[in-house]
């Protein structure tokens, strides 16, 4: 087609379809964020539960933990419309009229959509139902691994780990819990990419070491509580739902070309956030991987560097 009309409008049409295809696409941390959480995740289990057949393996989980954004999302044009709403959750009045508080949403997807009725829309985001399909998928790989420590199956349960983590991650990100992702309603534009990307690559390296050291306390406090993986999903979309307006009021008295004073003032905030996702992610981890206590290292070279697509099982419920 493109031999019949000018380069000029060949170009055009392709931006515009991108455009088009982008335009309500959000990510959550980018590259540097999810890995931190993923990899700060393993190392909190080998230091406070001796798993350490994990260490080896951080690199692995860092890069998984990215698979959806990098990989799930651009395999066609189906799959990143399936995909989309498994990474948020727009927490607004038509989820307070119906739940009042995330704590309440039902675990089961078919009841939430009985409950919600009319309401429903999977537009306004699907990624607690998104992260207990997944702690599903990854338990039985592991139980798998317990009983057999089958090469391959230790690839897929760290595959799978490392992709549960993205929507982990993506929950402790205050943006992916509020229809005002990027600020549209407040008239701050462009906040979502900035917060997560711009500012957390100004702070590393030095970001790791301080989410790691500040991880450690918090993974001692969080493992006194008694919640399940589905209580502690929902509780922390009511975390990151408490530090919206926060995040806001930084960026709104921020100039945002002034790289060195805005990550001075999102400095605190970023580690907090990465600091909760990486806890919340090692402890979701550490249920999952209960009774598994060694891996078979010998000869196990195993890297997917092209994972392929986890279905979300749950839509086909109801």
């Amino acid at each position: 087609m493109c031999l019949k009309v000018s380069l000029g409008v060949c170009r055009f049409t392709l931006m515009s379809l991108l455009c088009l295809l982008f335009s309500n696409v959000t990510f959550a941390w980018g590259k540097r964020g999810h890995e931190i959480i993923a990899s700060i995740g393993a190392e909190l289990l080998v230091q406070k539960r001796g798993a350490q057949y994990l260490k080896v393996h951080g690199f692995d989980l860092g890069y998984y933990s990215n698979v959806p954004d990098i990989i799930f999302r651009n395999i066609n044009s189906e799959t990143s419309q399936l995909e989309g709403p498994q990474h948020f959750i727009d927490w607004n009045e038509k989820f307070i009229k119906t739940f009042e508080k995330p704590e309440n949403l039902p675990v089961s997807f078919s009841e939430y959509k009985e409950k919600f009725s009319e309401g429903f829309n999977r537009e306004l985001g699907l990624v607690p139902w998104r992260i207990r399909s997944l702690i599903d998928e990854c338990k039985g790989l592991a139980n798998q691994v317990m009983q057999n420590h089958e090469l391959n199956i230790q690839g897929k349960l760290l595959v799978c780990l490392g992709v549960l983590s993205h929507y982990v991650g993506d929950l402790s990100m205050p943006l992916h819990v509020t229809d005002n992702f990027d600020g549209q309603k407040t008239h701050q534009q462009g906040v979502h990419a900035f917060f997560e990307v711009t500012v957390v690559d100004s702070l590393d390296p030095g970001l790791k070491v301080n989410v790691l050291e500040k991880s450690q306390q918090l993974f001692d406090e969080m493992s006194q509580q008694k919640l399940n993986p589905d209580q502690r999903v929902r509780a922390l979309v009511s975390d990151s739902f408490s530090q919206i307006d926060e995040l806001l009021a930084i960026d709104l008295k921020t100039d945002r070309k002034d790289i060195g004073l805005a990550k001075k003032r999102f400095r605190e905030l970023v580690t907090r956030r990465l600091v909760k996702g990486s806890v919340v992610n090692a402890l979701i981890w550490e249920e999952i991987l209960k009774g598994v206590t060694e891996f078979n290292e010998k000869k196990f070279y195993f890297f997917d560097g092209s994972p392929k697509y986890i279905y979300p099982k749950f839509e086909t419920e109801g």
